[in-house]
């Protein structure tokens, strides 16, 4: 699902990009990974944890997109983790 808010940017729909991107970024924070599957309160249903980059894909499009520097602080919190 991570891979969801690049594509919309791709499609030019960034407010909606960066709403689905801050849900999942949330998810991250929380879990401090992003799970296969979580719950609608943002608990893990389905916790296995392939090491994937469409998160990190994702905001590098919205920073792209944007220039808000916001999601390069997002990209580093992501990959420091």
């Amino acid at each position: 699902q991570a891979f969801w808010p690049g594509l919309q940017v791709l499609k030019g729909d960034l407010k909606k990009a960066i709403e689905t991107h801050q849900m999942l970024y949330e998810v991250s924070k929380k879990h401090t990974f992003l799970p296969e599957a979580f719950t609608t309160d943002f608990e893990v249903h389905w916790g296995q944890h392939p090491l994937r980059p469409e998160l990190v894909e994702s905001t590098y499009f919205l920073y792209e997109a944007t220039g808000d520097p916001y999601y390069l602080e997002v990209g580093n919190n992501i990959v420091e983790k």
